[in-house]
């Protein structure tokens, strides 16, 4: 983990539905979401983290992620491709950024799965967010901390 400040940024996700059909999907983009005070104190966390074998892999070998959780309250159970994310006590900065993105729409987001790409080979896959733990039609925020990555949108 390169610990380069670079431009973090937030997306917020959210869509408009007429009779339980998806019209739009809108994304908001936050250029600079973090102070750069934010940025090196959660970069600094998540690498301590992940030094101390907190996070999971996960995905192919040649290629895997690490993901790690915390939710407010502790305990919230995230579960995708048959996984358990179990969020653990959330971080005081880590929680005043949760804030910032429940405050930029409607939703009141509880849990922060952090997601670890060592390689600049790997992108968010495109994905559904239709787990049974998400609510239906609900937003999601991306916070990005690191190089630059794509994310795909369908």
């Amino acid at each position: 983990m390169s610990s380069e400040v670079r431009n973090p940024y937030c997306i917020y996700e959210h869509s408009a539905w007429i009779d339980s059909k998806l019209c739009k999907m809108y994304l908001d983009y936050y250029p600079s979401f973090l102070t750069k005070d934010e940025y090196s104190r959660l970069w600094s966390y998540f690498e301590a983290l992940y030094k101390q074998g907190q996070f999971t892999q996960e995905g192919k070998h040649d290629s895997p992620r690490f993901v790690y959780s915390e939710s407010s309250p502790a305990g919230i159970n995230y579960v995708y491709s048959n996984r358990n994310h179990v969020g653990k006590p959330m971080n005081p900065v880590l929680y005043s950024v949760l804030n910032r993105v429940n405050s930029i729409g409607s939703e009141n987001m509880s849990h922060v799965l952090v997601t670890v790409y060592l390689n600049g080979e790997r992108e968010i896959p495109y994905h559904s967010d239709d787990e049974e733990g998400l609510l239906p039609k609900s937003s999601i925020g991306t916070v990005s901390l690191g190089d630059d990555r794509l994310l795909g949108v369908k």
